[in-house]
Formats: C-alpha cells, sequence, structure tokens
C-alpha cells in the first residue's frame, strides 16, 4: 500500500472523479518518468456481458510532461479518448478471452497482479523497438476487472520497474476500492 502521504496517492484520492477518469490518471502516472517509465501503455477491461477483455485506452510518453500530479490532472481532464485518439480508436476494436492472453499479459491477469518480462521470451513483440513489457492487473476489491500492458523501449533495471508496477498496483487498487 502506498504511503499515506503519497501525492499520487492523494490526488487520486481527493479529486472527484468517475471511472474513466481514474482510468487516465493512472495510465498517466504508468507512462511518467516518475511513475512507472513506460513507452506505451493500453488498457483493457473485462467486459462481463461479452465474457472478454475488451480495449479502452492508449496512452503515451509526453516528453515534456512535467510534474507527475501535473500530467495526472491533465489526464483528468482528456477527452474519453486520451492523448492519441487515433491509437485509443483501434485499441478499442480488440476483444479478446482471457486465456487467449499470453507472457506478462496472461500472468498478470491470472495472478491479478502485474509481471515484467523481456518481449522476446514473451513472444509479445507488437510495437516494433519495445524491448521489455510489463503488465498491472487493475483490482477491486480483490478482483481484476481491467489489464494495464507496458513497453519500455529502453533497457532498466528489473527490481526498479517491478517497484514501480508494485507502487502503480497499489495506488491503482487503493483508488478504485476508495470509489
Amino acid at each position: 500500500m502506498p504511503a499515506p502521504s503519497d501525492p499520487a496517492l492523494a490526488l487520486l484520492r481527493q479529486q472527484p472523479h468517475d471511472l474513466a477518469s481514474l482510468e487516465r490518471m493512472l495510465l498517466a502516472w504508468a507512462v511518467h518518468s516518475d511513475g512507472a517509465d513506460f513507452s506505451r501503455a493500453r488498457l483493457l477491461v473485462w467486459s462481463p456481458s461479452r465474457a472478454l477483455l475488451v480495449g479502452r485506452l492508449w496512452w503515451e510518453r509526453d516528453p515534456a510532461a512535467g510534474e507527475p500530479c501535473a500530467s495526472m490532472l491533465r489526464a483528468q481532464r482528456l477527452a474519453s479518448d486520451g492523448p492519441v485518439p487515433e491509437r485509443t480508436r483501434e485499441l478499442r476494436h480488440v476483444a479478446l478471452q482471457p486465456e487467449r492472453l499470453i507472457g506478462v499479459a496472461a500472468e498478470a491477469w491470472r495472478d491479478g497482479s502485474l509481471a515484467i518480462d523481456d518481449a522476446a521470451t514473451a513472444g509479445e513483440r507488437s510495437s516494433g523497438s519495445a524491448l521489455d513489457h510489463g503488465a498491472v492487473a487493475f483490482t477491486r476489491a480483490g478482483r481484476a476487472f481491467a489489464l494495464l500492458i507496458g513497453e519500455w523501449d529502453t533497457p532498466g533495471v528489473p527490481a526498479g520497474r517491478t517497484a514501480a508496477l508494485e507502487h502503480l498496483h497499489a495506488l491503482a487498487a487503493a483508488a478504485f476500492d476508495a470509489q
């Protein structure tokens, strides 16, 4: 659990927002250099009526993002398609059974937790230059309902990335449980 004084957690808890705003804010944190530092991230959500994971949002790192809480506030105010509307519209055509997930996405969804791995061994090379992938299941009351899959274009320290994803997982759980 993030410390009560964590500025990102405080922002997520005090801002009046809906589920879509929370998702955008968490994606902004996921691609921020002070957050999980992904180059790109996409969010899939569970559709109970379809019994499928469906594409919801695509996010990219903004090199001029500035302070993380300011980036999260900008994300909260964005239109629902996010900063890259055409990529989000493409992602919304994705609908898949959880059994079809592979690599870190399958591991994170299955465990309701997080996973990182080398893209070449995970079999997930989908965006050209990504070196590594990470995935975080977003949970509410202990049940996974969304899956964030991110890509790093540059090498990183696995322990640091794991710590960043653990923080993202805890932020998301605290924010969604408080809703």
